[in-house]
């Protein structure tokens, strides 16, 4: 399940990295407009039989939790990387609904945006420039309807109900997601293991082959590989 992005093109070092003894699916997003309308993206590329292990990044954590709190018994294992109940810009985002669409287009200092918050000094260049081109991509209409889903975000309360085993990838560098809003996801689910990588924000691109070990040490699939 893709960040904010949507597009699901920035997965290839993850998929990469996994077993291929486990088929993947990458979720794309595309004329989504409201937070239900996520939700039932992800909803409808559920296996029928069940099973199911989400593994959810930045903006798709909070959908996954309410995948998780709609479809109990189709998922089994769900890992949250560098997301949040709440979003991390909460006032901006709420700003945000007053801006013109348009203005969500300029590509003004978004190289700059995206290595302040996004990466870090020891990333590929390669994944800049693949960040970049994504970003440049979105729609304006698209990352103006973003934001406003982010703005009134209200998923904390259905943690509770939510029984699957959660996987929370914590970014130690992690500038764009802050360590009280980590903290506000923990608190929230309590059951979760959590374990700190050290990487920004886009750790599932800049660390893969970490955060793979730990996916299949999660799951199973390295205890099943060995076997």
């Amino acid at each position: 399940m893709p960040g904010f992005d949507g597009t699901g093109e920035m997965f290839g070092p993850l998929t990469t990295a996994l077993s291929t003894q486990y088929p993947t699916t990458v979720i794309r997003y595309r004329d989504e407009r409201t937070f239900d309308d996520y939700v039932d993206t992800v909803s409808a590329a559920l296996p029928d039989q069940g099973g199911a292990t989400l593994v959810a990044e930045s903006f798709s954590g909070p959908v996954a939790l309410a995948v998780m709190a709609r479809h109990p018994t189709k998922i089994q294992r769900a890992v949250l990387c560098a997301t949040f109940v709440e979003s991390p810009f909460r006032s901006l985002t709420k700003l945000a609904r007053f801006v013109p669409p348009a203005a969500f287009g300029l590509k003004i200092g978004q190289r700059a945006m995206l290595q302040r918050f996004c990466l870090d000094d020891g990333c590929d260049p390669a994944l800049m420039d693949q960040a970049l081109a994504v970003v440049r991509s979105m729609p304006a209409v698209t990352v103006a309807a973003r934001i406003n889903v982010l703005a009134a975000l209200q998923v904390r309360t259905l943690c509770p109900n939510i029984r699957t085993s959660i996987l929370i990838l914590r970014a130690t560098g992690d500038r764009l997601v802050s360590p009280s809003r980590y903290n506000q996801l923990i608190e929230a689910l309590p059951g979760a293991t959590v374990k700190a990588v050290e990487g920004p924000h886009l750790l599932l691109q800049s660390r893969p082959k970490e955060c793979a070990r730990l996916i299949e040490e999660f799951t199973g699939m390295a205890a099943t590989m060995r076997g």
